[in-house]
């Protein structure tokens, strides 16, 4: 049983944090431990967004790394939320050389405060149709008439599934690839949005998970032109998390 010192106070803050000072780090203390945890996770998430503009401004590519720099460095009542978001930030990594606009890096640092400690499921909802990683994975480009499986291809070799399983069987094909990418087609950019058109959605059945128990054929995808979530029978992000590894185990997400 770990003796809750300070010292452990500490190593707790900077583990769910970015470290604290010396009288929060005596505060958190001088507090039952299941206190500790509970007030880190308490606040409600943020929808606070750093300065950003539409076109490839340095100074506010500047300004808005300094604004996140401080944020993560001062935050004291929603410092998880802020070291999630960092986590996310590598995990669905992009950068600012390819998105170039500076205004839809700010609103994907939002998106990864705003859900980063809550569902799994929805934040690669959330991820798929953000308009810089629409960019920076060419999901914009990826329609019924010209597939792009850049998206489709990391979204299970990186995001979420891994390329294979822990006795080194793959989790998926290249034909599974082919067919999440034409489940998510049809997503364009309108203005701060990833939205559905659809006339570039490919509404033919496809087959993810072919040959296996939990293989799934339908019409599938994310989400229609009004913004409505397909069922989960459908739903292609949630169909995700049905998979399985050789073993028969739900594959772990990060």
């Amino acid at each position: 049983m770990v003796i809750w010192d300070e010292e452990n106070a500490a190593h707790l803050l900077s583990r769910a944090g970015f470290g604290g000072k010396p009288r929060e780090v005596l505060r958190y203390s001088r507090r039952p431990q299941l206190w500790a945890v509970a007030n880190l996770l308490a606040p409600k998430p943020s929808r606070a967004k750093g300065p950003g503009v539409d076109d490839k401004d340095k100074d506010s590519f500047i300004k808005l790394s300094q604004w996140w720099a401080k944020r993560m460095a001062t935050q004291a009542s929603r410092r998880l939320h802020e070291k999630m978001a960092l986590f996310w930030h590598d995990h669905f990594a992009t950068q600012y050389s390819v998105v170039k606009n500076v205004r839809r890096m700010s609103l994907q640092n939002r998106v990864f405060r705003e859900f980063g400690l809550g569902s799994f499921q929805t934040l690669c909802r959330e991820i798929t149709r953000d308009p810089a990683m629409l960019v920076f994975l060419d999901g914009k480009d990826n329609k019924a008439s010209k597939l792009n499986e850049n998206y489709g291809r990391e979204i299970m070799e990186l995001f979420v599934l891994g390329e294979a399983d822990h006795n080194g069987i793959a989790n998926y094909t290249q034909t599974d690839v082919e067919e999440i990418t034409r489940a998510l087609t049809g997503y364009r950019i309108d203005r701060d949005l990833g939205v559905i058109k659809n006339s570039r959605f490919d509404s033919s059945n496809k087959t993810l998970f072919a040959g296996t128990s939990f293989a799934t054929t339908g019409n599938l995808g994310i989400e229609d032109a009004n913004g409505i979530l397909f069922p989960p029978a459908t739903n292609v992000i949630d169909i995700l998390f049905t998979h399985r590894d050789s073993d028969g185990a739900l594959t772990k997400s990060p």
